[in-house]
């Protein structure tokens, strides 16, 4: 086991089909293999020598293999995975992959996705992975997340109440575009922050594109929509129209006006009236976007 390793791969119980979604995240980086009781087998499928024994055996008898290991009692205020990450910590190894710790028992998924702020709190960083995801934890901060082919969906899940300070991008304006096929994008109704937003980003300043808010003062058309800021949407909301179809206004009884005369100051003044409110007509045509 090399001493001066910082990379840590932390291998837990959770029934999979196989390790090869591993390959990806190992290369390039000297990895210590901590091995959380039945985490065991899960690494010997996955062509994984380990480095190190942890747990209280309940899934089976202790391997026996010539590696540091720890036995734990069964009853115990820490999980077998969280005991691996602690002695990861212990031994100056700060950067964790975890696997093998989603699926199979709900308590002990909950609790390995807890555990991410756990480590974060003790200056490491993490991430779960299985298959199909991947886990982490965003602490406050700037992120670019790479565009991989595998991965189709992304998202923010608070452990707080809620997530602040997610801003919009031109390709959440892309897949609001896109989400209006048989339809037009011709019409967005912003919040003033979601505006200023807008405002803000780089391909809104661009003079190739016909925009150039920042030499102008033109909101300009943004995906050739027509950009219209309203304080009457709430905070974080932005709404696409095709002004075409979306919205049709109705009328009750047209305009009225009357007159009242005030005689004795020479007045004269005018109401002038009509009743006229909204209708959806095609409910595909608009669609709403929050931004947090």
């Amino acid at each position: 086991m090399a001493a001066e390793r910082t990379h840590g791969l932390i291998v837990g119980a959770a029934p999979w089909r196989d390790g090869r979604f591993l390959r990806p995240y190992l290369d390039g980086a000297a990895w210590t293999v901590f091995c959380a009781d039945g985490g065991y087998a899960n690494a010997v499928s996955a062509g994984l020598q380990p480095d190190f024994l942890i747990g209280d055996w309940d899934s089976g008898e202790r391997p026996a293999l010539d590696v540091p290991c720890v036995t734990l009692p069964a009853e115990k205020d820490v999980t077998d995975l969280q005991a691996a990450m602690d002695q990861a910590l212990s031994m100056g190894i700060t950067e964790l992959l975890l696997c093998g710790c989603t699926g199979g028992r709900l308590d002990h998924t909950a609790s390995n996705l807890l555990l991410l702020e756990w480590l974060a709190e003790r200056g490491g960083s993490g991430m779960i992975v299985d298959e199909d995801n991947e886990v982490r934890l965003l602490c406050p901060g700037v992120y670019q997340v790479a565009d991989l082919p595998r991965y189709h969906y992304l998202s923010l899940i608070p452990l707080d109440r809620k997530v602040t300070g997610v801003t919009l991008s031109y390709d959440a304006l892309v897949d609001l575009w896109g989400k209006f096929e048989p339809y037009t994008l011709n019409t967005m109704l912003a919040s003033p922050d979601v505006m200023l937003s807008l405002l803000k980003l780089d391909e809104m300043q661009s003079p190739m594109a016909g925009l150039n808010f920042a030499g102008s003062g033109d909101a300009g058309s943004p995906l050739g929509a027509k950009l219209i800021r309203t304080s009457a949407l709430p905070e974080d909301t932005l709404i696409g129209l095709d002004r075409g179809y979306a919205l049709e206004m109705v009328s009750s009884g047209g305009v009225s006006v009357e007159y009242d005369r005030l005689i004795d100051r020479q007045l004269e003044r005018a109401a002038i009236t009509s009743t006229a409110g909204f209708a959806k007509i095609y409910a595909g045509a608009a669609v709403v976007m929050e931004t947090v």
